[in-house]
């Protein structure tokens, strides 16, 4: 029973070589631009190691890229994290300002305080100062208004006036707070927003992947490589033993062909001996037998001692 083993290389022409109770039988035939090599030791554990060498590097890169990615996905959920944060403190802050003002409301209604009374003016400054005293707010007082302040001082505040500072200190705190939320929430939105733009720019997965291709059809390349080289190596080797074979048979042609004019050569020269001359040598060679026998000299020996005595 016969296996064929095929391995399609770059070439200009396909071999097929089945292998038959151990013995390599090569055809040759065209395929277009392939070469089939059949039955060749095509460095099967090579070829294996590098497709899993390539493998592993794929993925090594693409799970390096995945790894960054899901570090950048935290600090992305952080920045997101801390924006959520920042609105919730501002809604928290204007809840507070809110409740400032309906007490301070609940106040004026309960001392009924006019809007356009003294009493209501100077409790306006006094709050006025205590804005002032919040860097965020960007509130200045003149100096009439400070020696208006100096005087309500000095005459001292009304239970009133007490009561209503005392509500809305809290208020100009979280005033003061919520600029500084609004200020660092726009710059947290800024700058999540530039690193997805960003993240989209570049798409590290997809490069990674890309990456991950490349590697993979380089080491595909470099297979099909080894394969080719391994095949033609094989090749090589194989039409150099047929060449071999070919000048053995020249050679055995040739030797032939040279023992046959030999003996061609001795029928002719037999053919012209006269029946005397031949009956001689035939007494000769019969004599000789009898004194190989007797003496164990090979013929060869005893006809140049003959030919000696004659001489």
């Amino acid at each position: 029973m016969s296996s064929v083993k095929t391995v399609n290389i770059n070439a200009n022409e396909s071999y097929s070589i089945t292998e038959k109770n151990g013995k390599s039988h090569k055809s040759k035939e065209k395929s277009g631009n392939v070469v089939n090599g059949a039955g060749l030791s095509l460095a099967g554990d090579l070829v294996a190691q590098k497709r899993k060498d390539a493998m592993n590097k794929a993925m090594e890169t693409i799970n390096k890229t995945f790894n960054k990615d899901v570090e950048r996905d935290k600090e992305l959920a952080g920045r997101q994290d801390r924006i959520d944060e920042l609105k919730r403190m501002i809604r928290d802050a204007h809840n507070t300002v809110k409740d400032a003002d309906k007490k301070l409301a609940d106040l004026k209604e309960e001392y009924g305080i006019d809007d356009d009374s003294k009493e209501q003016k100077e409790l306006d400054l006094l709050m006025k100062r205590i804005d002032s005293q919040q860097d965020n707010l960007d509130v200045e007082l003149t100096d009439e208004e400070k020696a208006q302040l100096e005087e309500i001082d000095e005459k001292g505040l009304t239970e009133y006036q007490q009561r209503a500072l005392q509500a809305y200190e809290p208020k100009s705190i979280q005033k003061s707070l919520i600029v500084d939320y609004e200020k660092e929430l726009n710059k947290a939105i800024k700058s999540l927003q530039a690193a997805k733009i960003d993240d989209l720019k570049s798409a590290p997965m997809v490069e990674s992947r890309k990456q991950a291709d490349d590697i993979l059809e380089a080491a595909r390349k470099d297979i099909i490589g080894t394969l080719y080289e391994e095949a033609k190596e094989k090749i090589e080797e194989k039409a150099e033993e047929e060449k071999e074979k070919a000048e053995e048979a020249k050679e055995e042609q040739e030797r032939l062909e040279e023992l046959i004019n030999k003996k061609k050569e001795e029928k002719d020269i037999t053919e012209e001996i006269p029946l005397d001359e031949y009956r001689k040598t035939d007494e000769l060679r019969q004599e000789l037998n009898t004194i190989v026998k007797d003496t164990g000299l090979s013929q060869e020996d005893m006809l140049g001692l003959k030919i000696n005595q004659k001489a």
